[in-house]
């Protein structure tokens, strides 16, 4: 049996995203099955990749290093091949002859040229969405295509049942291939919840882990947030472990609203990070199942997140953790007060968070999706 997994996410060489499709894949190496990985060139070579290649996989990359040239290839191939979508050019492999081809996408539209082309050529295939936003809602146009698109697949996954809902509202999809699934957590988590840090009577220290993105994570909202005046007055320091193109704008804007206590953290281990810090800091405009947000739960520190995806189904408010309820300085200021007021309940909300995880996540949910491919592959995994 072979698997062809395709990989849309073209901005960053790697991302939580990718954390998924990879584990399922070295999961089905491991147990025979012959698999290949297609990435975009345009983002460069990352070194899990090479881990990708030492258990065997074959690895293709498409398109081009050029994003014009891959513009001009993508709209030729819809003018004269007949595909509606950007399928990009080249496209190397034996991802044709696969008995299943996975498009991991990183929203619900960014792979749809691969999805219509494997529709429309009646290969068989199956779609992983890590994200969803009501900020790029699709218009008539586009929400048929996705209908179209989608309803060819044998199976469509996605990381959080809230933004399985949207999708479905977004564009009046009624076929009964979806089922959500499990992001794991990140290579390297300790087993067992940290001891906590203590010392949240004097300062309390609060960590923002991801990439630095503030259309989606939401960094602004917290830099404006902890400008309040009456925030500043509060022993708040926040660790900000986040890297991006980005970056730079980002130190800019603190250095000019003179934030002392918001510091641009280096990269650091889980151990590092959530020995030194009392919870997480997530106000996301749009999210999956944030990789950060398990971590941090996984590791007995509450989370303070953002209402959306994920954070909607994993976070107990008040119990386990903090939900804001709309993406707004104004809800972030609120946020950041009340985990200041109930900084001594904070040690036994992160210890109902890594119970509450325990109970519900899979014990390895790549080699739990890796199953699932398999079987539809036609080859089920053999335990």
């Amino acid at each position: 049996m072979q698997i062809s997994i395709v990989t849309t996410m073209g901005v960053l060489p790697w991302a939580g995203s990718e954390e998924l499709w990879f584990l399922a894949a070295l999961a089905m190496a491991e147990h025979g099955t012959q698999v290949e990985v297609c990435y975009p060139v345009i983002r460069g070579w990352a070194p899990k990749m090479d881990t990708l290649r030492q258990a065997g996989i074959e690895i293709h990359g498409y398109g081009t290093h050029n994003h014009r040239l891959n513009g001009w290839t993508s709209a030729f191939n819809a003018k004269f091949r007949g595909s509606q979508g950007q399928l990009p050019f080249p496209s190397p492999g034996n991802w044709k002859q696969a008995d299943l081809v996975v498009v991991s996408q990183g929203g619900i539209s960014d792979g749809l040229g691969w999805i219509e082309y494997l529709a429309q050529n009646g290969l068989p295939f199956a779609i992983i969405c890590q994200a969803n936003t009501v900020a790029s809602w699709p218009d008539d146009l586009l929400a048929a295509r996705l209908r179209a698109a989608y309803s060819a697949a044998k199976r469509v996954f996605f990381v959080s049942e809230d933004n399985l809902r949207l999708f479905r509202t977004q564009t009046a999809y009624d076929v009964n291939n979806a089922e959500v699934i499990w992001n794991p957590l990140q290579s390297g988590t300790p087993a067992l919840p940290l001891p906590w840090p203590g010392g949240q009577e004097t300062v309390l220290k609060l960590a923002m882990v991801g990439r630095m993105e503030p259309f989606a994570k939401g960094q602004d909202l917290l830099i404006e947030a902890l400008a309040d005046p009456e925030i500043r007055k509060l022993p708040i320091e926040v660790n900000l472990h986040c890297h991006g193109p980005w970056e730079a704008t980002c130190r800019r804007l603190i250095e000019q609203l003179d934030l002392d206590r918001v510091k641009l953290a280096p990269y650091a281990t889980p151990e590092e990070i959530w020995t030194l810090n009392h919870a997480l800091l997530l106000p996301s405009r749009h999210e999956g199942m944030s990789l950060a947000m398990l971590e941090a739960m996984w590791l007995g520190r509450p989370v303070i997140a953002t209402a959306v995806a994920g954070a909607i189904s994993e976070i107990i408010d008040g119990e386990s953790g903090f939900l804001i309820p709309g993406a707004s300085t104004a809800l972030v200021i609120d946020a950041l007060r009340s985990a200041w007021e109930q900084r001594h309940r904070l040690e036994s909300m992160g210890t109902q968070a890594a119970e509450r995880l325990r109970n519900r996540m899979p014990a390895d949910p790549g080699s739990t999706l890796a199953g699932k491919l398999a079987a539809l592959g036609g080859n089920p995994l053999q335990s």
